[in-house]
């Protein structure tokens, strides 16, 4: 019996078949990738809420402070990130270099969004903590702190948000998906270069940390005017009351 091979014209149309399969499939496989990251961070959010209703808990209600200022002494991490000492227990040096921290319940990686570039500079972290509910030790014009107990609505209150550091009002972050690890909730502008904004790494949404804990997602309509979206021009969401 004679063999019968494919013709050319034959080979080209199954090709054709599985490019075009191919291609159907790529944009799933994509949001899917993406919607696992997503899940991811929050995931790193929820970690975060955890360990802050336990910090809370520990410490008579009272949230933890931003930072501690260069003056202030004490135990702290470089530069002041106290926050970041408090809830996760890790030292500068354990993010840089992905170690866990001395808290069990999550580690240094959990300081970056999956869809945000690690980077070895603190203050590139994926997630800002909100100052204008807990400020800076020992500086006068940051101090801002509040217990829990004095707040009517805490469910509402946004103390941890996805962050980024803007150069201008473009919408494009210092770098490429970067992050920030501070924001403060009175924001009007993008000039003060010291503080992030809400970035919406997830389909144009940010999450959040709420101080009961839970994690939320916001949309933010503008790039180019983060603070300016729904919650985070609402007082109600990102000051004590």
């Amino acid at each position: 019996m004679k063999k019968r091979f494919f013709t050319l014209i034959e080979l080209l149309v199954v090709i054709a078949i599985i490019a075009i399969l191919a291609s159907m499939l790529m944009p799933a496989v994509s949001k899917a990738r993406a919607k696992a990251e997503e899940i991811s961070c929050v995931n790193n959010m929820k970690g975060m809420g955890t360990i802050l209703m336990i910090y809370t808990s520990n410490h008579k209600s009272w949230l933890p402070p931003m930072d501690y200022a260069d003056s202030v002494g004490g135990p702290r991490f470089i530069n002041g990130m106290s926050w970041i000492e408090s809830l996760m227990g890790c030292s500068r040096a354990d993010y840089i270099s992905n170690k866990s921290g001395i808290n069990p319940t999550m580690d240094a990686r959990s300081l970056f969004c999956p869809m945000a570039t690690e980077s070895n500079d603190w203050a590139k972290m994926s997630y800002g903590w909100n100052a204008t509910l807990c400020g800076r030790v020992g500086e006068p014009q940051y101090y801002s702190f509040c217990r829990i107990t004095t707040l009517t609505q805490p469910s509402k209150k946004i103390g941890i948000t996805e962050a980024a550091l803007y150069t201008n009002a473009s919408g494009v972050p210092l770098a490429t998906k970067d992050g920030q690890w501070r924001f403060k909730g009175d924001m009007t502008t993008m000039n003060d270069l010291g503080w992030g904004h809400p970035v919406g790494r997830h389909d144009n949404r940010a999450n959040t940390v709420h101080l009961d804990g839970h994690v939320e997602a916001y949309t933010i309509p503008m790039p180019t005017n983060p603070h300016a979206a729904h919650p985070f021009n609402d007082a109600a969401y990102v000051k004590a009351d």
